[in-house]
């Protein structure tokens, strides 16, 4: 018996704790945000022409035989630049940026 009351009143101190801290941080003031930098340096990049065509979709057949698609920003460049995005996305989100990458003649950008 001795040990279930030290237990609830171990939760009972934790529980308590937990919800002083939770007032606090409620109750603080919002962090100052910095301005935001361009860590990779894409705000030297001119932005996409208007109008701009997104390039015809290719295929890669992968190792297992499904084919993957991709688009190809072509660009005076030798680098290339891979752009890989996640399954709850698609490829059209990054159309802007590489678009504007392949114009300046950063990179090709796949």
């Amino acid at each position: 018996m001795k040990i279930l009351i030290i237990g609830l009143a171990s939760f009972a101190v934790i529980f308590v704790a937990a919800v002083i801290t939770a007032f606090v941080l409620v109750a603080s003031p919002a962090p100052k945000i910095d301005k935001p930098r361009d860590i990779f340096g894409f705000a030297s990049l001119k932005p996409a022409a208007t109008g701009a065509m997104m390039p015809a979709l290719a295929r890669y057949p992968a190792r297992d035989g499904e084919e993957l698609a991709y688009r190809l920003y072509e660009s005076s460049s030798d680098r290339i630049l891979i752009f890989l995005h996640g399954s709850s996305y698609h490829g059209g989100g990054y159309h802007a940026l590489a678009a504007a990458i392949s114009a300046s003649g950063a990179a090709k950008v796949v």
